[in-house]
């Protein structure tokens, strides 16, 4: 750990902890309440209320303290830990690079990623090309250097919510991941991306084709096909990339080498779950002790709240208030050339019964991931372009055998041309 990062923990974990005391408080105060009344319902208030009165009280002075207290300890012993850092040369590894520290700092950047941007910035990493357990520069010898078999077709892999590029490996054991497997079967050369995953989808977006541009740029040989592949979160961040907008010196020339987009698992109409937390926040922000029992869920990323419905561009979401749990999409349309595909799980072993379309893979419903067509409102994606993977939750899809087919057979050489935007909303 940095001590720079080390500081950052400490005032992280105050505000936390802070937020954390909140939260029990306005609990204990709904409990209370309630027990209140019932005791105001049988004696009457000339009993009960001076005794409430004085139990608020100490309640919101012993609260308050302890809050406080905590969020004092922490920032303490994180300066304090900095201090030591410091003194001793800050020689230490970086937490983005140990290898078990990064799964909890992955967790936590999708929760408050966004406030972590602005009070905690050295935990809030930037996109970025990871490769051995590093950040790789963007130049033409760091790239060169990072991969010596550097081929003209590039997969560009994007991770999930509270995830980072590592999620990639998970559950496979020593069977070949999905990016391993395509580089080995299709020549697809795995660029795999880390990013802050509480911040909005349409600034990961932006940021994506920004180091697209570079990355296309200074790749070791000249680049003539690219994919993008997202999982979860990281399917509606490839969907924002492509309507990102260019660049005030001119126009993105990578769009033009992307071949096809695969999303597995993404939310394009929204988590139920996000759905929700949202619901949560609106029915118990009624009162005092409401909003507390929900300040941590209120305080959640706006990368969280962008999974409600599945935001991908500003317009989805600016000048709405962030409580607003309607849903304000544009739905932009998809580029044409390009061949869009979606796989989707199911937990169980049908594709057509209840539990497949009503839970999906425990966190996205089919609906959702084949982004179903709307009133007036196509899908992104053909049908012939979706596939169903039975008998798989969520997380299970990144080490799926059966998801690894569906990529070969989508990313194969032999699969058919793009069609246009005409042809994709005369199909669906």
């Amino acid at each position: 750990m940095k001590a720079a990062e080390a500081r950052d923990v400490g005032r992280a974990a105050g505000t936390t902890l802070r937020q954390a005391t909140r939260t029990v408080r306005g609990v204990h105060g709904m409990v209370s309440d309630a027990a209140y009344a019932a005791v105001t319902a049988a004696l009457g208030p000339g009993v009960t209320q001076p005794i409430k009165t004085a139990n608020d009280l100490v309640t919101a002075v012993a609260y308050g303290a302890t809050g406080m207290g905590l969020d004092a300890a922490s920032r303490i012993a994180g300066f304090a830990t900095s201090l030591k850092l410091a003194h001793t040369g800050d020689r230490g590894p970086s937490v983005h690079d140990g290898r078990g520290a990064h799964r909890a700092l992955a967790a936590s950047v999708g929760l408050r990623g966004d406030a972590f941007a602005v009070s905690a910035p050295s935990l809030a990493p930037e996109m970025q090309v990871r490769a051995g357990q590093q950040r790789i520069e963007l130049t033409r010898e760091g790239l060169a250097h990072a991969y010596p078999d550097a081929g003209p077709d590039i997969a560009v892999y994007l991770h999930g919510l509270c995830q980072s590029e590592r999620s990639w490996s998970l559950g496979a054991g020593d069977s070949p991941t999905h990016p391993e497997r395509l580089a080995a079967d299709l020549g697809l050369s795995p660029v795999l991306i880390r990013y802050n995953t509480g911040l909005r989808v349409s600034h990961n977006g932006a940021h994506l084709a920004d180091l697209l541009d570079v990355l296309i740029e200074a790749w070791p040989v000249q680049v003539r096909r690219l994919v993008l592949v997202g999982f979860s979160m990281g399917g509606l961040v490839v969907h924002s990339a492509l309507v990102a907008p260019a660049p005030a010196n001119g126009e993105r020339t990578w769009t033009n080498l992307v071949s096809d987009t695969v999303t597995i698992g993404t939310p394009h109409h929204g988590s139920p779950l996000a759905r929700g937390a949202q619901l949560a926040v609106e029915r118990l922000s009624r009162d005092a002790n409401g909003r507390r029992a929900v300040d941590l869920v209120r305080q959640r990323s706006a990368g969280i709240k962008d999974l409600t419905h599945g935001n991908v561009t500003d317009a989805d979401w600016f000048g709405h208030d962030p409580d607003d749990g309607g849903d304000h999409r544009t739905h932009p349309a998809v580029p044409d050339g390009i061949r869009h595909h979606a796989i989707v799980g199911v937990i169980s072993g049908h594709v057509d019964g209840a539990v497949a379309r009503r839970v999906g893979d425990l966190l996205v419903p089919p609906r959702s991931a084949t982004h179903a067509a709307l009133d007036a409102i196509p899908s992104r994606f053909l049908r012939e372009r979706t596939a169903v993977v039975t008998g798989v939750h969520h997380l299970g899809m990144l080490s799926s055998s059966g998801v690894q087919d569906h990529l070969h057979r989508f990313l194969s050489p032999t699969a058919q041309p793009a069609l246009t935007r005409a042809a994709r909303t005369g199909t669906n």
